[in-house]
Parts: C-alpha cells; sequence; structure tokens
C-alpha cells in the first residue's frame, strides 16, 4: 500500500490518498510513508517546500494562542450578541419581537408617515406572542426608541466585552469574560 498527500504553496496538507483506494492520485501527489501519512492526518505535519521533505509542524506559540482563542471568544460574543438583540424587548406592557424583519417593518411604517401618509383605520402591530394592538404614531414612535436603546445596547456590552478580550494577558482572563 502506498500513501500520497497533496499540499498548498505554503506546505499545508490540503489531501491525502491511499493508493488501494483511490483510483486516481493527483500527479502533484507527493509519496510517503504509512506513519508519515498517520501524522499528516492528524494535522501534525507539513512539506518543507525549500528541502522537498516531510516535516513535523511547529507547535503554535503562547502568544498565537493567546491570539486565536481572542478571535475565537470576539467571535462568540457576537453570536450572543446578535441572540440577545433578537430575544425581543418590552414597551408599554407588551414584548415585541426585535429581529432585523421587525426593525425593517418598524422603519418602514415611520417613513410612510413621515412621508404624511396616516396609518390605516384600525391599525395593529403584532406582539412576539402574536397578539395584535392598536397603535398610533406616537407609539410607533416610541417603541423605534425602545428597540434602537435595545440594540445599541447590546452592541455597547459586544464592544465593552471585546476591549476586555483584547486587554486579556493570560486563556484563564480570556476565559473568564462572559456575556
Amino acid at each position: 500500500m502506498k500513501y500520497f498527500a497533496t499540499f498548498s504553496k505554503e506546505g499545508q496538507v490540503i489531501g491525502h490518498y491511499i493508493d488501494e483506494i483511490h483510483k486516481e492520485i493527483p500527479q502533484d501527489a507527493v509519496e510517503m510513508s504509512k506513519k508519515e501519512w498517520e501524522q499528516s492526518c492528524q494535522g501534525d505535519l507539513i512539506r518543507d517546500i525549500k528541502n522537498k521533505k516531510w516535516t513535523t509542524k511547529p507547535k503554535p506559540s503562547v502568544l498565537e494562542i493567546l491570539n486565536n482563542q481572542k478571535i475565537s471568544k470576539k467571535l462568540m460574543i457576537n453570536n450572543i450578541r446578535d441572540e440577545k438583540i433578537k430575544e425581543g424587548v418590552s414597551y408599554s406592557g407588551y414584548i415585541f419581537d426585535t429581529d432585523d424583519k421587525s426593525f425593517a417593518n418598524l422603519n418602514e411604517t415611520l417613513t410612510i408617515l413621515k412621508l404624511g401618509i396616516p396609518l390605516p383605520e384600525n391599525f395593529t402591530w403584532r406582539t412576539k406572542d402574536n397578539q395584535n394592538i392598536p397603535v398610533n404614531e406616537e407609539f410607533l414612535i416610541g417603541l423605534t426608541g425602545t428597540l434602537t436603546n435595545h440594540k445599541f445596547s447590546c452592541y455597547k456590552k459586544s464592544w465593552e466585552l471585546k476591549d476586555e478580550i483584547d486587554k486579556a494577558k493570560t486563556l484563564d482572563e480570556i476565559n473568564k469574560i462572559n456575556w
């Protein structure tokens, strides 16, 4: 049985092949020992382009690990922020949706009002739990302010947490940062 791998210009393995399994092996694939192939499958081997040989992938430095963890934590904060924004908001005794579609619908309605087009007779706005409640222009303006403040407060908190992440000097400090 023969083992092969293909790799990028930087030496990162991008494909693994075994002649008894794969009918066609790419022409640019390089043969390797079974042990090298196993290491490569674990992500522990790269191709030294200059010397044309397989070499153990260098372990990331503490700084690289820290920076990667910061990136991951910031992405997690963004995901939580987006979920918090969509949780809904309380206004005038009701809970209202706060997803992008709700913001767009509300802004569209306010734009129509600003153009001087009155609300239809018996106009209602739907709550998060699907109640249709009668509303007027003043109510919609107040709701818009509440939704905007909610969205801004979620973003503000995410910015503050990401600033803390940037200042963190250890993995433990990063791991302690939570929404």
